[in-house]
């Protein structure tokens, strides 16, 4: 059938058509195009090859990618491969090291997708992640985030980790239920620098 606007009627209660002045546009929402964009990731096809190594240089993961949605992202990515003499412009890849593959994989879900749902620790190492190729407000939001999800359960460990990464508000967090809820986190004070139980 025909809807009003001279389109196919979609029988897809997901998408929507909307009149304007001249021409109709069809609006999809939003879980939708979430949808396509992690079928898109989880192909796992692209022109560019993010490579997640160990600190000995030994392969994790790879992901395939497209360069075009990560430069769009990201200025400092845009700015590395569009110079040809750089190493990850001639090879078409990007080595990282000091993240988990698990981070990495959710860095570039975000990107795809605009959705990010991960333990805290994993965000810290994203909201790193965004830090470093400049996603504009990630970082920001993401530490604020993981403040407030600081319990005395994980406090030692998302110190240990913000210590790594020099996230100063969540090391301020959670040094802050640290001494507030000591006898709770002792059980995990053996991930702490040592100067730090002094």
């Amino acid at each position: 059938s025909i809807s009003s606007s001279g389109l196919p009627r979609s029988s897809s209660p997901r998408c929507s058509v909307h009149r304007h002045t001249t021409l109709p546009a069809m609006v999809c929402d939003s879980d939708a195009l979430v949808d396509a964009m992690t079928r898109t990731f989880e192909a796992d096809v692209g022109d560019f090859t993010i490579v997640v190594e160990a600190d000995d240089g030994v392969a994790l993961a790879a992901f395939r990618v497209w360069s075009s949605l990560l430069c769009s992202w990201s200025e400092v990515i845009a700015a590395m491969l569009g110079h040809a003499e750089m190493e990850e412009a001639r090879s078409r890849e990007l080595h990282l090291r000091g993240f988990t593959q698990e981070a990495v994989e959710q860095f570039l879900r975000f990107l795809y997708t605009g959705r990010l749902t991960a333990e805290p620790s994993v965000l810290l190492e994203v909201a790193a992640l965004a830090d470093k190729y400049h996603i504009v407000g990630l970082a920001d939001r993401i530490v604020k985030c993981t403040a407030r999800l600081i319990t005395p359960q994980n406090a030692c460990d998302l110190l240990s980790l913000a210590l790594s990464l020099g996230v100063s508000q969540v090391i301020d967090a959670a040094m802050a239920m640290i001494l507030r809820e000591t006898h709770l986190c002792f059980n995990r004070a053996y991930l702490l620098p040592v100067q730090l139980l002094d």
